[in-house]
């Protein structure tokens, strides 16, 4: 800043032609970057055209394909529309002269079914009833056993514990008697 205004001059057009080399460099790489880029998208452009070019040949050679079948096929269509027509016209017909009959039909269906489920829980009921029953008769059979057992007992000790009665004893005092006169 201190120096002479003919080096100023020249300096600041030193630094101008810095300033404008710097830029055109700048420029010059990204014009570079930007010419890669576009190569990069012209490669990938080139080869979608190619890929298409082959999928319109493809689509040429269906058409053909197609071409050939169509007329049978819309044909056949129309016929199979009018057989729809028919069918839905009968089903329409069978609908109406039909629907009293599934109507008693559905409501008979109705009427199975709750008494169905009604026997069922009847059958359930009878089942719980004949599961209650088995277990008494168990429990009976086995106080049976129980007072048979007891009876047998009793009975034994009955047996062990009788008496003799008095026409017994005048039984054998009268057979001792005879042949010994005098035990009793």
């Amino acid at each position: 800043m201190s120096a002479a205004p003919a080096e100023r001059t020249v300096m600041d057009n030193q630094f101008k032609q810095m300033k404008a080399h710097a830029r055109h460099l700048s420029k010059g790489m990204w014009y570079e970057w930007r010419m890669k880029l576009l190569e990069g998208l012209r490669g990938a452009l080139n080869s979608t055209a190619e890929g298409m070019a082959g999928d319109g040949a493809t689509l040429l050679k269906q058409e053909q394909a197609v071409q050939n079948v169509l007329p049978s096929m819309l044909e056949e269509f129309s016929q199979l529309e009018q057989q729809c027509e028919e069918l839905q016209a009968h089903a329409a017909e069978f609908d109406s002269s039909k629907q009293g009959e599934l109507d008693q039909a559905r409501r008979r269906l109705v009427e199975v079914d709750a008494e169905v489920s009604s026997k069922k829980s009847m059958i359930e009921k009878y089942k719980q009833e004949l599961k209650a029953s088995e277990e008494a008769i168990a429990q009976i059979q086995q106080e049976k056993i129980d007072c048979q057992q007891a009876t047998r007992d009793a009975q034994r000790v009955r047996e062990e514990l009788k008496g003799w009665s008095v026409a017994e004893v005048n039984t054998l005092k009268g057979k001792k008697g005879s042949s010994t006169s005098a035990v009793v």
